[in-house]
C-alpha cells in the first residue's frame, strides 16, 4: 500500500515538474519576445530623434543657404551693370579703332608692297661667310639656317673647350694639394732619417769600442763567427745574382713581349688612320661606336664615309637640273621668254648655278648637305631576320603551349575544385548549425548546468 502511495507520489510529482518546465519555457520565451519589443521600440525612437535633428539642421543649412544665394544675386547684379557700362564703353573704343585702321589701311597696303619688293631683292645674295677665298650665291633662308647652326656648333665647342679647361684647372688643383702633401711627407721623413742616422752613427761607434776590446781578449773565436758569417755570405750573394739574373731574363721577355704587342697595335692603327683618317680601338669598343666607325657608301654620291665624320658639308649636290640654258644673269632668263639673240648662251649647265661642267655625282655641287646611307643595309637585315626568326619560334612554343592548356580544360578543372570546396563548406556549416539548433530552446538553468 504505501509503495503505491508513493509509486503515485513520485508520478504526480514527475507531471508537476514537467508542467513547471513547460511553464518555465513558456515564461522564458514570452520575456524574450517582450525584450526584443522593447528594443524595437527603442531603436524607433532613436530613429525618430536622429531625423528630428537632421531635419532640424537641415532648416538652418537652408536658410543659411537662402541668405548666401541672395547676397550673390545682389552682387551678380552691380556686377552686371559694371560690365554694361564697360561694354557701351568698349563699343565707343571699338569704333574709334575701326576709324583709326580705316586711316592706315592704305600706309599698310603700301609696307606690304615695300616688303615684297624688299624680299625679291634680298631672296639671294653672295657672301664670303662660308669660304673665305671665294663668294657663292645662296637663298637668303637658307644661308642663314647654314650660319645658325654654325653658330651654335662654335657655342657648342667653346662651352666643351671651357669645361676641359675647368677639368684641367681641378686636376691640376689635386695634383698641386698632393705635392704639398708629399713635400710634408718627405719633410718629415728626412727628419726622421736624420734621427735615425744619428742614432745608427752612435750605435756604430759603440760596437767599434766593443770591437777593439774583443780582438784583444775574443779574437781567435770572432774570427772563426766571421768565417761562417763570411762564408754564409757569399752563398747568400751568390743566390742573390742569380735570382736578379733570373728577374733581368723574365722582365726583358715581358718587355720584349710588349713591345711586340705595342708595335702590332701601332701597325694596325696605321692601317686604321689610312683607312679611315683617324685610329681607332679594335677592341672594348661599346656597339655605337663600332657602329659609328663602320664603312658606309652614300646612296647619292658613292663616295665611302663614315658616320663618325660625316657632317652636313659632307655631300656636295646641284638642287637644279642640267641642261641647256641660259644664264640666271641673262635678261630674257629673268623674264621667262626666249629670244634669238641669246642663242649663243644656250649651252648645258647646271640651273642652279651656271655651271657648265657636270661632274660626277655632283662632286662640283653648290649645295652640301650630310651623306646619306643605303636604304637597306645587309648586316643589319640579317640581324633583323634573326631576331624574327627567333620572336616567332618563340610565339609558336607560346600558342602551343595555350593550345596544350586549352585543351587540358585547367581553367574549369579549377573552377569546378573551388565550386566542390565551398560545397563541403557549406555541408560542414550546416551539420554544425543543426547541432547547436537542438540547445537553442533549452531552459536556462539545464543550459548553464550542462544537466540534459
Amino acid at each position: 500500500m504505501r509503495e503505491a502511495m508513493v509509486r503515485k507520489r513520485n508520478i504526480l510529482q514527475a507531471e508537476a515538474d514537467a508542467r513547471l518546465s513547460e511553464q518555465i519555457v513558456e515564461a522564458v520565451l514570452e520575456s524574450t519576445e517582450l525584450q526584443l519589443h522593447l528594443m524595437e521600440a527603442t531603436e524607433e525612437m532613436r530613429y525618430a530623434d536622429k531625423r528630428a535633428t537632421l531635419a532640424r539642421q537641415n532648416a538652418e543649412k537652408y536658410a543659411l543657404y537662402s541668405q548666401r544665394k541672395g547676397g550673390e544675386e545682389q552682387r551678380k547684379k552691380r556686377e552686371r551693370a559694371k560690365l554694361k557700362a564697360e561694354a557701351q564703353r568698349a563699343l565707343k573704343r571699338h569704333a574709334k579703332a575701326t576709324e583709326e585702321v580705316e586711316k592706315q589701311q592704305p600706309v599698310v597696303q603700301e609696307l606690304g608692297e615695300e616688303r615684297t619688293r624688299v624680299y625679291i631683292r634680298t631672296e639671294w645674295m653672295d657672301s664670303k661667310v662660308l669660304h673665305a677665298t671665294h663668294s657663292q650665291r645662296m637663298q637668303t633662308t637658307k644661308l642663314w639656317n647654314i650660319l645658325h647652326t654654325h653658330y651654335f656648333r662654335i657655342i657648342a665647342v667653346i662651352i666643351a673647350s671651357r669645361a676641359e679647361v675647368v677639368a684641367l684647372e681641378r686636376s691640376l688643383m689635386s695634383l698641386n694639394s698632393e705635392l704639398q702633401v708629399n713635400s710634408e711627407e718627405e719633410r718629415r721623413k728626412t727628419n726622421a732619417m736624420a734621427r735615425l742616422w744619428q742614432s745608427h752613427t752612435r750605435t756604430q761607434r759603440m760596437r767599434l769600442r766593443r770591437s777593439e776590446l774583443g780582438k784583444l781578449i775574443f779574437g781567435k773565436s770572432q774570427r772563426h763567427v766571421l768565417e761562417a758569417v763570411f762564408t754564409g755570405w757569399i752563398k747568400f750573394w751568390t743566390w742573390r745574382l742569380g735570382v736578379r739574373a733570373q728577374y733581368n731574363l723574365k722582365y726583358k721577355l715581358v718587355k720584349h713581349e710588349m713591345d711586340l704587342n705595342q708595335a702590332s697595335q701601332r701597325i694596325e692603327d696605321a692601317q686604321r688612320r689610312k683607312l679611315h683618317g683617324y685610329a681607332t680601338k679594335a677592341k672594348g669598343q661599346t656597339i655605337l661606336k663600332r657602329h659609328q666607325g663602320r664603312l658606309i657608301t652614300c646612296r647619292m654620291c658613292g663616295k665611302d664615309y663614315i658616320e663618325a665624320q660625316n657632317h652636313a658639308r659632307a655631300c656636295s649636290y646641284h638642287p637644279g637640273k642640267y641642261e641647256v640654258a641660259c644664264p640666271r644673269s641673262c635678261e630674257f632668263a629673268m623674264k621667262g621668254q626666249v629670244s634669238n639673240r641669246c642663242m649663243s648662251h644656250r649651252v648645258k649647265r647646271w640651273t642652279c648655278c651656271d655651271e657648265r661642267q657636270e661632274g660626277e655625282h655632283g662632286n662640283n655641287g653648290c649645295c652640301a648637305r650630310f651623306h646619306l646611307p643605303p636604304l637597306a643595309d645587309p648586316k643589319y637585315e640579317v640581324a633583323i631576320a634573326d631576331v624574327e626568326a627567333r620572336d616567332k619560334m618563340e610565339d609558336e612554343f607560346l600558342k602551343t603551349e595555350s593550345d596544350r592548356i586549352r585543351r587540358d580544360d585547367w581553367e574549369n578543372k579549377h573552377r569546378k575544385r573551388g565550386f566542390d570546396q565551398l560545397q563541403e563548406m557549406e555541408a560542414d556549416l550546416a551539420a554544425e548549425r543543426q547541432i547547436v539548433q537542438r540547445y537553442k530552446f533549452l531552459p536556462k538553468p539545464v543550459a548553464d548546468t550542462g544537466k540534459s
